[in-house]
């Protein structure tokens, strides 16, 4: 968990802030295309930056139906602790609880099986699950083969004792406990995983890494968003992101935010830039198959029931049009993610649109992003992918529309008024987040 140190809260938008290009304050924590790489041979941030792409290249490599965001699976180990105690004359011989024998544990086995092929048939983001194993002392914990194999555990704390725990969170591994009450056979552990194991005995929190969030008590639903939450952390630490225009550091320092770029998250940044995207876009625009594929997916986007076209064509097809540049520039370099500096100003002479519907096509397509790269931004978006982590889209005032808000009409193509799309796949949705923003008056 991050201090407060580190990272300070990110203040509401406001008028003047550095995501409008035309900001009287848009250079303080900005970094040039020639700052940006010199930073990176500084050893601050990993980055590479290209030039001499070509359209043609990127239309060479594949057709623009095959490409399609690929998220590595998360690999998930249940595990379930219990004891089988043995009669005493005349003295305590078992704790309490619903699991005692072994047929209760093969029973309980089969009921997590149950339960974990539910909740894989809900899941919406990729998981793999390994066999469940019971586990009675750590002398059987050392005999399982298939721990290194896991980005996780879930340990179904039915019984045992805590030294099994503390072998299993030494691991290097994500630890959830999960512990009936109501959902079946009682678990020792949902009784006492507070006193005995998470505050050992005193008053406050003692396991480091491990606190109340790490436990479910009965609810796969519960499960089920940890789960999609590492999954997405799983696909952001160490991945490769494109920006396009270089970085810029929005409410924080510049090199704070690399800092934690580098350190926290290990991003790999393949940076194009403004120049180099112009020329790309320009190339699309006078490639026939590419405008004929822009103009085929706008009729078929525009063409959703309850969708109505308040403004010319022209600028939605053009939507279209970067949707492929950017997919194509993203699986040339090998990225999920994108993100784009001063995208409102600088976005708009090059495309002939916003990128705003652009990115929520990016979102459709599973693809993560975030406007203005403002590296820290992307990172807050990666923490939201990491609570979702299935699609997400995120800009700074996060609002899936084509009808431009007040603070940004001035800034939009002549005749772009549009119409908001209230999509019931967009999350949180549109009518939530429009009343934000009329809170927030921004």
């Amino acid at each position: 968990m991050k201090k407060s140190s580190d990272i300070s809260p990110v203040g509401f938008h406001k008028p003047g802030c550095n995501c409008c290009h035309n900001s009287p304050s848009d250079s303080v924590n900005e970094l040039t295309r020639r700052q940006f790489v010199s930073l990176a041979g500084a050893g601050a941030i990993g980055t590479v930056a290209f030039s001499g792409i070509t359209w043609s290249s990127l239309l060479a490599e594949k057709p623009f139906g095959d490409y399609k965001a690929i998220r590595k699976p998360l690999v998930v180990k249940p595990i379930l602790t219990y004891e089988v105690p043995t009669r005493r004359n005349q003295t305590s011989w078992r704790n309490w609880g619903g699991i005692q024998t072994e047929k209760d544990a093969w029973a309980e086995m089969e009921r997590i099986n149950g339960e974990l092929k539910i909740l894989n048939d809900k899941a919406d983001f990729p998981v793999s699950l390994l066999p469940v194993s019971g586990v009675r002392n750590n002398k059987e914990i050392g005999n399982l083969s298939d721990l290194q194999n896991a980005d996780m555990f879930i340990i179904y704390a039915a019984g045992g004792g805590m030294n099994m725990f503390d072998t299993l969170s030494k691991m290097g591994k994500n630890v959830v406990f999960f512990c009936r009450h109501r959902s079946g056979p009682v678990y020792l552990w949902y009784e006492i995983i507070s006193p005995r194991y998470l505050r050992q005995h005193t008053d406050r929190l003692a396991v480091q890494g491990i606190n109340e969030n790490d436990v479910v008590i009965d609810s796969q639903d519960e499960i089920l968003w940890r789960l999609r939450a590492l999954a997405g952390l799983k696909n952001t630490v160490g991945s490769k992101i494109l920006t396009i225009g270089g970085s810029g550091a929005w409410a924080q320092p510049l090199e704070k935010v690399m800092k934690v770029v580098k350190e926290k998250y290990k991003l790999d940044i393949q940076d194009v830039s403004y120049d180099e995207l112009g020329s790309l876009i320009e190339a699309a625009k006078n490639d026939k198959e590419t405008i004929s594929g822009a103009k085929i997916r706008a009729g078929e986007y525009l063409n959703i029931p309850g969708t109505k076209l308040e403004t010319k064509r022209e600028f939605v097809e053009n939507c279209f049009v970067l949707e492929e540049v950017f997919i194509r520039l993203m699986e040339k370099f090998g990225c999920r993610s994108i993100t784009v500096n001063n995208c409102m100003g600088t976005i708009m002479p090059l495309a002939e649109s916003t990128a705003c519907l652009t990115l929520s096509l990016l979102n459709d397509a599973g693809y993560l992003h975030s406007v203005n790269l403002i590296l820290l931004l992307f990172l807050r978006a990666s923490s939201l992918e990491i609570l979702r982590a299935s699609r997400y889209f995120l800009m700074t005032r996060p609002i899936l529309t084509i009808k431009p808000l007040p603070w940004h009409t001035a800034q939009l193509p002549e005749g772009w008024t549009g119409r908001s799309l209230n999509r019931p796949d967009c999350l949180p949705t549109l009518n939530r987040i429009t009343a934000q923003h009329q809170k927030w008056k921004c």
